[in-house]
């Protein structure tokens, strides 16, 4: 299995094993490359997966009203 990340016009992919917790590999790999900081952007499940394995110290939260208008 592998993750794409984004850096500027490039891409890079990490290789994870199956069966592991991934986002443990991931955020291990990350911390390999000096990556001290990571925005995580997603829903519910995304973020509680942060809290449950507490590894996050800020969370902020953004909405936008007009995206909102008209939905009933």
């Amino acid at each position: 299995m592998r993750l794409s990340l984004k850096k500027g016009k490039d891409t890079e992919w990490i290789k994870w094993e199956e069966g592991k917790d991934v986002l443990m590999q991931v955020l291990h790999d990350l911390h390999a490359r000096g990556i001290q900081s990571v925005m995580v952007e997603g829903g519910s499940g995304m973020l509680q997966s942060f809290i449950q394995a507490g590894i996050w110290d800020e969370a902020r939260i953004i909405t936008n009203e007009k995206m909102l208008q008209g939905r009933d």
